[in-house]
């Protein structure tokens, strides 16, 4: 496993910064499917590695803090499941029901009014990036999202 480790990290020509070592091996030893293991530079946010965790399902999810203002987060969710139409769920880290749902390009882009996020539809699965609609702009959360790799390399772009 350590030699396909070694691959998967972003060492040249990504656009998104590579992600810690123990970090990626304790998400698949956590069960994350490798393929859905994904790293994004959100302006004005910093990825706290510490965050990552595992998702139903063998995705996963982590929080970005704030440059600006620790208080401030924004989440990145990797999911093996494909989207179906505009999802009626939360935005993460809200607590009304999306407002908003545009179809756009490959997904989708939902807001609630103080938070907003765009889902993207992969080959084989998902992508979303969420963050307070005042932390923001949604055209930064589309280039950031259309951006993200997967450190592993197989699965599809956004």
């Amino acid at each position: 496993m350590a030699v396909v480790l070694g691959v998967a990290l972003c060492v040249s020509g990504c656009k998104a910064p590579a992600m810690d070592d123990a970090t990626v091996r304790r998400l698949v030893d956590q069960g994350v499917d490798p393929d859905y293991i994904f790293r994004a530079k959100i302006p004005g946010f910093t990825a706290l590695e510490t965050s990552a965790e595992p998702m139903e399902g063998g995705g996963f999810r982590m929080t970005y803090v704030s440059d600006a203002d620790p208080a401030v987060r924004a989440e990145f969710q990797a999911h093996r499941t494909a989207l179906t139409g505009c999802p009626r769920t939360p935005i993460p880290r809200s607590d009304g029901t999306p407002t908003e749902c545009a179809d756009v390009a490959k997904g989708w882009y939902r807001s609630d009014g103080r938070h907003h996020e765009y889902l993207h539809a992969l080959q084989r699965g998902s992508v979303r990036l969420s963050a307070p609609t005042n932390a923001i702009s949604a055209d930064d959360l589309l280039q950031t999202l259309t951006r993200s790799d997967s450190l592993w390399g197989p699965a599809s772009r956004p």
